[in-house]
């Protein structure tokens, strides 16, 4: 695998530019990582929430994120019970919404499914088929009692 990928990468072994060998380990990224930015040029500003799906964390930002299994979601679903535009969190400052976009098979929120916005506070667990994300403020699983 490693070889089809630096023969696509055009990347030399003795040479790397993308993917170097770290002996008795494997293999690393060794290349410039950059952040595209979205059409119109603006960076968009990154909030004080998250979402904690495992052990990832993915942050937020403000306005809209929209969570479902289109490319262009911000939160990129896998499951096929999640539909391609399924619920989107809004972001305002210090605080936060959570909208069903009027998906087939519902999000649920804390276990009771959601019909309409919805606040979010830390801790709060997002369900949307079989995938689970935790909302977080602060660092990653930083909870409504860890906040006091």
């Amino acid at each position: 695998m490693v070889v089809e990928l630096r023969r696509v990468l055009e990347d030399e072994p003795r040479e790397p530019v993308f993917v170097r060998t770290v002996r008795r380990f494997g293999y690393a990224f060794s290349g410039t990582v950059r952040e595209d930015l979205p059409p119109g040029g603006n960076a968009r500003r990154v909030s004080i929430f998250s979402l904690l799906r495992g052990t990832r964390e993915q942050p937020l930002y403000e306005g809209e994120n929209r969570l479902g299994r289109e490319p262009e979601a911000h939160v990129r679903l896998m499951s096929d019970k999640a539909s391609r535009r399924h619920a989107r969190i809004l972001v305002d400052g210090s605080s936060a919404v959570l909208e069903d976009l009027d998906s087939k098979n519902g999000t649920r929120l804390n276990g009771t499914g959601i019909r309409s916005a919805v606040r979010l506070e830390p801790g709060d667990r997002i369900e949307i088929g079989r995938e689970v994300l935790v909302f977080c403020r602060g660092p990653a699983g930083t909870t409504r009692s860890d906040l006091g």
